[in-house]
């Protein structure tokens, strides 16, 4: 959800709690303003019966269907007083029981003492409460409508720096030879993410760079003396005055250099491919790549007595960079062949949807979910680096594209789906 829509939103929420809570008030204070008002009127209508009463004038002369005027015995007589109170009165003309407000008095006039009961109509609970609501639904969906486009104009105008900042971050990239281009702000707090996001890109970029010429320097001046010293003990095992020991320990050293060779070359890999250095991505034909990778393994697979049987389908196409694509297949491959079985088989099937490779295999002596990081291998003794699949991990993770293993009755599976 966007962050104008979600600042929307709140603005909405938050009226509508005020405007509930002040519906409440409203009518509260409407409902004493009517019972003050309707009281002050009663007591009005009091004085001005008194006066009458006083000034001569007959009860009978006064007294309507809204005034009741009972003359008292003195013994009857308490004391002066007057009370209100609400009561339910029935209307002929509206056929319903009406509310009134209720003035009860004690009066003194002409030295007779007179009970008078005035009512007067008022507002009902119910029509009060309509009132309201209507007056606040209106007030409420006028003031939604301004505050959702005044929230909607101004968020979006404040905004606008940081639309641009997350523009700039996003063309921003690392190898690029340039810094981080950000729009010129008068926000103070715009100002200072411009100042973070600047400090912090600079000290990117130069880590980068300098991991990145390390990590190409390093691969390139391991593999000098690596060859120098293969190149020397090939010319030590040329030796015919070598007895047995000496010749294996030279076979052991000679392995172990090839080894470090292959593993420095591997890890460059990995560094480029996280450093996304491949980025020339096109449509290629992943079906002639699998099966020139399948013709290059056929020679190993058969000294190894495993069976390599493959299904491919011609014509797919994948869009990923094809150094890449050449070193998945690859790797998939000579994984299978490396962790295989003597007299053991694989299959190899690829279609528009997925690329599958299937092997025998020895039983999984760790978790399946291991089997994708780096220096993990099912069988410590294989002379398997463990980073093969490592590797095909970090090419489909750059190429989103999913890779997937399961293994079954000492059957192991690889699947890239491509689709």
């Amino acid at each position: 959800m966007r962050l104008i829509i979600r600042t929307a939103l709140w603005y909405f929420l938050l009226a509508a709690f005020v405007f509930g809570i002040g519906s409440s008030i409203i009518y509260v204070l409407i409902k004493n303003a009517v019972q003050v008002e309707t009281d002050y009127e009663l007591r009005g209508d009091l004085n001005g019966i008194r006066n009458a009463l006083k000034n001569g004038v007959t009860p009978a002369q006064i007294q309507t269907p809204r005034i009741k005027i009972t003359l008292l015995d003195t013994i009857q007589y308490c004391k002066i007083d007057s009370t209100f109170s609400d009561t339910l009165i029935f209307l002929k003309r509206t056929n319903n029981l009406e509310s009134f407000r209720k003035l009860v008095a004690t009066i003194d006039a002409q030295k007779k003492f007179y009970r008078i009961e005035i009512v007067n109509i008022i507002f009902e609970q119910e029509d009060i409460s309509e009132v309201v609501y209507q007056i606040i639904t209106r007030l409420f969906i006028f003031m939604s409508v301004v505050l959702l486009l005044a929230s909607f104009l101004l968020s979006r105008q404040l905004l606008q720096p940081f639309k641009k900042l997350l523009d700039s971050i996003e063309q921003f990239s690392l190898k690029a030879d340039k810094p981080l281009n950000l729009p010129s702000t008068t926000i103070y707090e715009f100002k200072q993410l411009n100042a973070f996001l600047t400090r912090m890109t600079s000290k990117a970029r130069r880590d980068y760079q300098s991991l990145k010429e390390f990590t190409e320097n390093a691969s390139h001046e391991m593999q000098t003396p690596l060859a120098i010293a293969k190149g020397k003990l090939e010319l030590l095992q040329q030796n015919i005055n070598l007895d047995e020991n000496q010749s294996k320990l030279l076979d052991d050293s000679q392995k172990a250099l090839t080894k470090l060779s292959r593993l420095g070359q591997a890890l460059s890999l990995l560094a480029k491919i996280e450093n996304q250095e491949f980025t020339t991505q096109t449509n290629i034909d992943f079906s002639t790549i699998v099966t020139h990778t399948i013709s290059l393994f056929e020679e190993l697979a058969t000294l190894k007595n495993i069976k390599l049987e493959y299904y491919l389908q011609p014509n797919i196409y994948v869009k990923m960079d094809t150094t890449l694509a050449d070193v998945l297949v690859t790797n998939i491959i000579k994984n299978a062949i490396q962790h295989n079985i003597e007299n053991g088989w694989i299959r190899v099937y690829l279609d528009q949807h997925k690329l599958e490779v299937i092997n025998s295999g020895e039983e999984l002596h760790l978790s399946p979910e291991t089997l994708f990081l780096r220096f993990k291998k099912s069988n410590q003794s294989k002379g398997s680096l463990g980073l093969g699949l490592a590797i095909v991990k970090k090419i489909c993770e750059v190429n989103q594209l999913q890779v997937q293993y399961n293994y079954n009755d000492q059957t192991h599976s690889v699947q890239i789906l491509l689709r």
